[in-house]
């Protein structure tokens, strides 16, 4: 029998709320990794050794800024790819 455009279209839908919420775990895992690298920076002291070896705070919170913008434009271009394709 053929499937009727009724079922075909709830079938759509289902598979669209599913990827949704495929994508929506995966852009949880960007701010983990971020809080990765805090907890460890805290642990090993690495902002005081740079202080003490003389890198100014500025430059220090500009590079992490930098990290992270560009982990999560690397993340961006990603998905978007991903989304085109389908």
């Amino acid at each position: 029998m053929p499937l009727t455009n009724l079922y075909l279209q709830g079938q759509a839908t289902t598979s669209g709320i599913v990827a949704s919420m495929i994508f929506t775990l995966a852009i949880g895992f960007i701010p983990a990794s971020v809080i990765v690298f805090i907890v460890k920076e805290r642990e090993s002291k690495i902002k005081h050794q740079q202080i003490v070896s003389g890198v100014s705070l500025s430059a220090y919170w500009l590079s992490n800024y930098f990290i992270d913008y560009l982990k999560y434009v690397v993340f961006i271009l990603c998905t978007f790819g991903i989304i085109q394709a389908f």
